[in-house]
């Protein structure tokens, strides 16, 4: 009723104003099919979304499990490696203490002594037949340089020092 009222006000005749409606149908059709592809395209995005989304749910739990075995298999390849080397140090451990005693064993049979100094700390050890041969019992406190050199005959005493301090000097056993 209103276009017929445009229509008599504006004194359109009954072909033009067919037209204009026609041309607005097919552009009303036009905007409709565009907003329904535009519907279409945002249900295919939000699907590839959706389904992304799932993939990623799925796949969290998963990487965690990974994850999780890996450290697993990681933490009992360490702990079988630190029980093999546990089993061969405590041979090796075992052979030194023979050796060690062997070595003391000797000392004794042979009436000699030994001594190492750590240059780190500067703390000299003694083994226990090296007091004896000075005269000290082992739980004496452990003598410095100038009693060491007290027990030195005193015509290899100026050797002794300067063994000593080649020693220092170059990091070599005398």
């Amino acid at each position: 009723r209103q276009n017929i009222r445009l229509a008599e006000q504006s004194s359109l005749t009954d072909d033009t104003l067919k037209s204009r409606v026609d041309s607005g149908v097919k552009l009303m059709t036009q905007l409709n099919d565009i907003a329904l592809q535009m519907i279409h395209n945002e249900d295919l995005k939000l699907t590839r979304l959706e389904r992304a989304h799932m993939e990623h749910i799925l796949k969290t739990p998963l990487i965690y499990i990974l994850i999780f075995l890996f450290s697993l298999i990681i933490f009992f390849y360490a702990f079988f490696k630190m029980y093999r080397d546990r089993i061969r140090l405590r041979k090796v451990n075992d052979e030194l203490k023979i050796m060690n005693e062997t070595f003391l064993h000797a000392e004794k049979l042979a009436d000699l002594g030994n001594w190492r100094l750590n240059l780190q700390d500067k703390t000299t050890i003694y083994s226990n037949n090296f007091y004896h041969l000075l005269g000290l019992s082992p739980d004496q406190e452990v003598p410095k340089l100038r009693k060491f050199l007290s027990f030195v005959h005193p015509a290899d005493c100026k050797k002794v020092l300067e063994s000593f301090k080649r020693a220092f000097r170059q990091y070599q056993v005398f």
